[in-house]
């Protein structure tokens, strides 16, 4: 019937959609290895979500101005304040070193970009940064600043708490009287649920996005924090790359 779609049709028009994806899309947003099918299911069934975000999103979340979004992004590390988007130098003079790629001799980032990278410590605790750099030169990764962190369970995480006081192992139900409405509530295929917050979009009515090369008007933050089955929080991510 000309006007309607079979599901058979739309099934097709959404492998089509996916199969137009650019490499850099899906490399961001699909999983490969042991958490490859998961992954792509749990994208899927996002796709479909109902987001619970109200119109009084920003109020239920106490936002009224810029300056109460850059107090959310702080965070206790081990004992140690930080706040976005503070210098990588702080975590290397504060006990962490770079792993993997970024403790190459001579590492550095490109003007105007991004990368992701590991830090550890001598007692082998292990996080997971993207670290900017948002100057019109290369600068060493040490001279790098933070634009997101990633503490996991599973990840021989360090103490970790953000400026709201969540941290691992809490109760996911905790989310929302920490930080308020206007969160993205998504299931997931192993029974857990991820909360997402985006605050400047809460607070200005409008998407934010960042992309290379990165400019003075670049803006974006995201608070992630996935519960498993059982209700306990086992993930926290958050970015801040507004400067």
């Amino acid at each position: 019937m000309t006007g309607k779609r079979t599901w058979m049709q739309m099934m097709a028009a959404l492998l089509a959609a996916v199969l137009l994806l650019t490499p850099a899309a899906m490399a961001s947003s699909i999983y490969t290895g042991e958490e490859g099918v998961a992954g792509i299911s749990d994208m899927l069934s996002g796709w479909f979500e109902d987001d619970n975000s109200a119109a009084s999103a920003a109020q239920g979340s106490g936002l009224t101005s810029v300056a109460d979004v850059e107090r959310i992004y702080s965070f206790t590390l081990e004992g140690r304040t930080y706040t976005f988007p503070c210098p990588m130098a702080d975590f290397l003079n504060n006990g962490w070193h770079y792993a993997g790629w970024a403790a190459d001799a001579g590492a550095s980032l490109d003007a105007m970009t991004y990368s992701s990278a590991i830090l550890t410590n001598d007692a082998g605790k292990r996080l997971s940064v993207d670290i900017m750099n948002p100057t019109q030169s290369a600068v060493a990764v040490a001279d790098a600043r933070l634009m997101s962190i990633t503490v996991r369970a599973n990840d021989t995480p360090p103490a970790f708490a953000t400026a709201n006081g969540l941290s691992l192992g809490m109760a996911g139900s905790d989310v929302a009287g920490l930080y308020g409405a206007g969160y993205r509530e998504m299931g997931m295929s192993d029974g857990g649920v991820t909360y997402k917050y985006s605050f400047y979009q809460l607070l200005n009515d409008s998407a934010n996005s960042i992309g290379e090369p990165l400019t003075q008007q670049s803006g974006e933050d995201e608070l992630s924090v996935i519960a498993d089955a059982n209700g306990a929080i086992t993930s926290i991510y958050m970015m801040h790359a507004k400067f």
